[in-house]
């Protein structure tokens, strides 16, 4: 994946049990970064379907399924 000048390394995860649909396997892609990512290309990836978990960003990225999919909502203070 190319995002203007920065390149980001993927890694995609071993198959795994589904956490959303019972009976079916999972695979992630996963940001190998060695480096902080900038708030920009952090930005994007978001755009792109990516999350985030502690210090791991990551996309569901199935082979034969496309159930999950990535939604923003914005969010406009806090009561």
């Amino acid at each position: 994946m190319r995002l203007s000048s920065t390149s980001i390394r993927l890694q995609r995860t071993t198959l795994m049990p589904c956490s959303y649909l019972p009976g079916r396997s999972a695979s992630n892609l996963v940001v190998a970064q060695s480096q902080p990512l900038s708030p920009a290309v952090y930005g994007r990836l978001l755009e792109l379907g990516f999350r985030r978990s502690g210090d791991h960003v990551y996309r569901p990225d199935c082979m034969q399924c496309r159930q999950c999919i990535p939604i923003r909502l914005p969010v406009t203070g806090l009561h």
